[in-house]
């Protein structure tokens, strides 16, 4: 599992850049939210109002149209009308009173359940963190592990080759005892298990038996010499090894491709009386045959070749295809950088292995001639190879380092982006949605208010105004006939 704050993402920099993003969400959806609550209570105020001061200037403007000659005689039934509207202004506001108090109290319980909603989204945001930070802290610890002990390497090497270079093959040997146990171990997990089988980790089980079961073998000093400074040593460049002290995984890659060429170059160059400790040097102290070794490396190249081809590339074709393991074959065939990549898509698939294995030789043959023509007979050349390797692999380290961690830490705040601008969207929706029908059922419920209180204030419509005119009627045709 990685190590969310230790793959470039501080802790201090996410509480920093998660505020900044709460403090924006506030401000793009809280606030607007609120505004918008205080004016719909601002409107249900006012409606009922204007819709009583309309109501009140018509029944002034109808009661000052209707004249008579005594005045006195019309009161009495008008007075009854303003009676009954002074009791239906008291039920309206009563009404609008009640009708304010549930909009404001269904607009409460809407901003609670949404800042509800919102603290546990935010909740969950921070016990899902706070889980990966305490499951990471046993990464961390291996993490802060091999960086500790991946410094104190290079240290202790550079020391040992300066000082005392005869411990250079036991230090290898430590080295091995750990870093092999454990990439079997972490492959096998990985499913990567296949990749074991490469020719690199030959090359390392060879030289280990040369250091302490048969150093005076002259045939096998010429095959690890060969091919620890040729594919072994050239495939930091091709496999892009890096030098990344954090990562076990990583160390372990370097360890395997250039101790074995450090190693050799330190018993051939640096070692006091190496032909002592390592007899097979007796016979080889000026110079290597080239034809020689070519054939010794070229023979347990073939040999290892034939059992990779047979047991693998074969025998596990169905079980590498249907579960989808990768080799050395499919990891070339499916990268997009590369050469050799770029060349094997341009071949036809059923000559693709062939082809591969033929060019993996000439890469064998091709990276071993300057080490067998050259670095043996000089500490200078040989020295610098090494240096030249080592270069690469910082610097493959350092473009890790910058590219993949930053690349992770953008990741990580666009994730977080995204999070938020989807509870925005989701707040917006869910508010629009509630106020929708908030709206829908205070009109419903004022429409049916005010119908009610209008067919009151405006005497039952039509029936009570026409008992009105008949009233008015009946006393003029009374006060006519007493004249009469």
């Amino acid at each position: 599992m990685e190590d969310l704050f230790g793959d470039g993402l501080p802790f201090y920099d996410f509480l920093v850049s998660l505020d900044s993003y709460l403090d924006l969400f506030k401000r793009q959806t809280i606030e607007p939210l609120r505004s918008e609550w205080e004016s719909i209570i601002k409107t249900r105020r006012r409606k009922p109002f204007e819709s009583w001061n309309i109501r009140s200037s018509s029944n002034d403007h109808t009661n000052s149209n209707i004249s008579s000659p005594s005045s006195e005689n019309f009161n009495e039934p008008f007075n009854q009308n303003q009676h009954q509207n002074s009791d239906s202004r008291r039920r309206l506001n009563f009404n609008f009173k009640q009708s304010k108090t549930q909009t404001e109290i269904e607009l409460r319980e809407f901003a609670e359940r949404e800042l509800n909603e919102l603290k546990l989204k935010l909740k969950l945001r921070r016990e899902r963190i706070q889980r990966s930070w305490n499951d990471s802290k046993a990464v961390s610890l291996r993490e802060k592990t091999s960086f500790f002990l991946g410094v104190q390497n290079v240290l202790v090497t550079a020391l040992l080759i300066a000082f005392w270079p005869e411990y250079i093959p036991i230090s290898y040997t430590l080295q091995a005892a750990y870093y092999l146990p454990l990439r079997v171990y972490t492959y096998r997990q990985q499913s990567y298990h296949y990749f074991l089988f490469d020719i690199c980790y030959v090359i390392n089980g060879l030289c280990l038996i040369f250091i302490w079961f048969l150093p005076s073998s002259t045939l096998l000093f010429e095959a690890c010499y060969g091919l620890s400074h040729g594919p072994s040593a050239i495939a930091i460049a091709t496999w892009r090894n890096s030098l990344v002290f954090h990562s076990v995984e990583k160390m372990t890659s370097l360890f395997i491709h250039i101790y074995p060429a450090l190693v050799f170059t330190v018993i051939r160059h640096y070692y006091p009386h190496s032909s002592e400790r390592y007899p097979a040097l007796l016979e080889l102290q000026s110079n290597l045959s080239l034809q020689r070794t070519l054939i010794i490396c070229s023979t347990i190249y073939f040999i290892w070749q034939l059992l990779y081809y047979r047991y693998v590339i074969v025998a596990r074709a169905n079980k590498i295809l249907d579960l989808g393991r990768p080799t050395s074959f499919t990891y070339m065939l499916n990268s997009k950088t590369g050469l050799i990549s770029k060349l094997l898509r341009k071949v036809r698939p059923d000559r693709r292995v062939k082809c591969f294995m033929i060019s993996q030789y000439f890469y064998t043959i091709f990276t071993m001639l300057p080490s067998l023509i050259w670095f043996y007979r000089s500490k200078t050349l040989s020295g610098v190879f090494l240096w030249l390797m080592f270069s690469v692999s910082v610097w493959n380290g350092a473009s890790f380092y910058v590219e993949v961690f930053g690349r992770r830490f953008e990741k990580e705040m666009n994730g977080l982006k995204k999070e938020l601008d989807q509870l925005n969207r989701e707040t917006e929706l869910s508010s629009a949605s509630t106020n929708n029908n908030i709206t829908i059922n205070r009109s419903e419920t004022l429409n049916s208010s005010s119908g009610e209180n209008v067919k009151e204030l405006i005497p039952s419509s039509n029936e009570e105004v026409d008992d009105g005119k008949s009233s008015c009627t009946s006393t003029i045709t009374t006060e006519l006939s007493k004249q009469d």
